[in-house]
């Protein structure tokens, strides 16, 4: 389980915990929009009273997924009705999975 304060030692790690914390977060959320469990999850996230390690990220998780669709969902509202909102949904999972965003913002 991750330490209370995680101790980073050099560039190299900090890069290397940023790509598997955007990997983890970038999944598809899987039923119940959960996200799928990682073992990796509690090397670096600590657990508290409320909420495990897996749970504390899948909230990060859930907000990328709900924000990324949701602002699909506004943008192409013809193309969902068309589809159908959960065919709508799966194909943007899949074009983000396929495509991941390279930047901070969702208008660049």
């Amino acid at each position: 389980m991750a330490d209370q304060f995680l101790s980073i030692e050099n560039e190299s790690e900090l890069k290397a915990l940023q790509r598997t914390f955007v990997e983890l977060v970038r999944r598809p959320l899987a039923a119940g929009e959960k996200m799928v469990p990682d073992e990796r999850v509690s090397d670096f996230i600590s657990g508290n009273a409320l909420l495990e390690p897996q749970e504390r990220l899948e909230l990060y998780a859930q907000q990328y997924w709900w924000r990324l669709i949701g602002n699909m969902q506004d943008d192409f509202s013809v193309t969902r009705k068309i589809m159908g909102s959960e065919r709508f949904r799966k194909a943007m999972e899949a074009y983000f999975t396929r495509y991941p965003s390279v930047s901070f913002t969702l208008r660049h």
